[in-house]
């Protein structure tokens, strides 16, 4: 194990974010591909952190199909113990439509900002 993280939401996935870019800054040798995550639950939101980060096989208990239809679109490995139609997550709702990365990172990069200040009281 290299990271974990017991944090909520998608909190662990933008620190495993701020972590690799550290990590890999000091191990040359290793790339994002090359290595494996494992995640309890993915979906539409957490299917396009991972793909940002160049993350290719990812292990999880529960996947939703709008998070599979994603990884089957970008060719990543997804071994899943079970697929639902969705989470239930205002952020996979508000994902469901968007194809393109960078408008999900805007949109979710806000949702952190806005989740991290209500977190911090401000």
């Amino acid at each position: 194990v290299v990271f974990s993280s017991s944090a909520k939401w998608l909190h662990p996935l933008f620190e495993l974010e701020r972590f690799l870019s550290d990590y890999l800054a000091g191990h040359p040798d290793c790339r994002p591909a090359d290595l494996v995550l494992r995640d309890r639950v993915i979906g539409r939101g957490a299917a396009f952190l991972i793909m940002r980060m160049g993350i290719v096989r990812v292990h999880t208990d529960l996947a939703s199909r709008r998070a599979t239809s994603l990884f089957s679109r970008w060719n990543l490995s997804l071994d899943t113990g079970k697929v639902v139609d969705r989470i239930d997550c205002q952020t996979e709702d508000l994902l469901a439509d968007i194809h393109n990365m960078d408008t999900a990172w805007v949109l979710l990069s806000e949702r952190r900002r806005l989740a991290l200040a209500r977190l911090s009281g401000t």
